[in-house]
């Protein structure tokens, strides 16, 4: 059994300050396959000062420079494919071919659509006289559901 309690802030995995652990169990079979830890507040807040440093090297970026980014996640996760569609079965209940190709596959495929998009997209366009510039604007927080885990 595994500890998943950590979370990755500011380039490295500190231990979540939370009180609370879950069992993750493979619903196939129940077997506790893992379990999480919580995040604390301060683990929250610490992540999002964290995001908001990194934030203003990111918005000077230019957008090749940003789709380049994106394109080494995609082609990391594309090498670890196989173990994630693999783990999302294990823990999600799915079958391995919805994981290979929609949790897994469509997920990791976001990656390249974007980059590719950011190569192309204008950033900049008139309406007659007035200029229109579109440019990161700030830190985004959510909650992603846990049925797709991947895919938002």
């Amino acid at each position: 059994m595994t500890l998943l309690g950590h979370s990755y802030i500011d380039g490295q995995w500190i231990e979540s300050g939370g009180e609370h652990r879950l069992d993750i169990t493979n619903p196939t079979n129940a077997e506790v396959i893992g379990t999480l830890g919580s995040s604390s507040l301060a683990d929250v807040d610490r992540a999002v000062a964290a995001a908001q440093r990194a934030f203003l090297g990111w918005a000077l970026l230019t957008p090749g420079e940003r789709a380049n980014y994106l394109q080494r996640v995609f082609d990391s996760l594309t090498e670890q494919s196989e173990a994630i569609a693999q783990s999302i079965t294990t823990e999600v209940g799915s079958t391995i071919s919805l994981s290979r190709g929609v949790q897994a596959g469509a997920a990791i495929s976001k990656f390249d659509y974007y980059a590719d998009y950011l190569r192309h997209f204008e950033f900049e366009e008139h309406f007659g006289d007035t200029p229109v510039l579109r440019e990161p604007i700030g830190v985004v927080a959510c909650v992603a559901p846990w049925n797709f885990p991947l895919l938002r």
